[in-house]
């Protein structure tokens, strides 16, 4: 009896320390080290519209001349330019997939900061996307997932190996692989 109710004791201070979870709960990162998955769901829309314009009108009349001038009838002139001008942006990005990121630390107010990468290659050109930000551990869901748009100051790079289209003639394109060639050796 005595046995039994050590054993019990130890085992109610491991639950207790953290060090068994519970069989009733499910595991989300909550502690340095743990994984989470950051689901990217980021959509950025800025547009922007601009126009000016002017108008002028010049006016200039005069009467008959007098005198030796008598021979200048009356005129009127009249002078007017117009001038108008619009200009328009429009720019959209659309970004989405899974990320999984480590939790690198744990902050006293309990936000947990994150940080991971993926980097996945297709056809010899290398994609690799960065994210990193703060996470609430009550707004991970219980698969240990988290929407992108519930990271606080979350940053999201994505960068790819897959050379740039060039626009200019034979010269420019060699003078172009000349200069990525040195890049990669050196």
């Amino acid at each position: 009896m005595k046995k039994i109710f050590t054993c019990l004791i130890i085992f109610l201070s491991i639950l207790n320390l953290g060090l068994v979870k519970s069989l009733y709960s499910d595991h989300k990162a909550f502690t340095k080290g743990d994984t989470v998955t950051v689901i990217i769901t980021e959509y950025t829309q800025a547009n922007q519209q601009m126009g000016s314009g002017t108008n002028k009108t010049v006016n200039l009349q005069g009467g008959p001349g007098i005198g030796f001038l008598d021979f200048i009838t009356a005129f009127f002139v009249e002078l007017s330019s117009a001038f108008s001008g619009s200009r328009s942006t429009s720019q959209a990005a659309k970004f989405s997939g899974n990320v999984s990121a480590i939790v690198k630390d744990v902050l006293p107010n309990g936000m947990l900061f994150i940080e991971g990468s993926k980097v996945v290659t297709v056809n010899n050109e290398e994609q690799t996307v960065y994210i990193k930000g703060f996470v609430r551990p009550e707004d991970i869901n219980k698969d240990n997932t988290i929407y992108s748009s519930k990271v606080v100051d979350l940053e999201v790079r994505y960068q790819s190996s897959a050379p740039k289209a060039r626009d200019g003639g034979i010269l420019s394109t060699i003078l172009y692989w000349i200069k990525e060639l040195l890049r990669i050796i050196f």
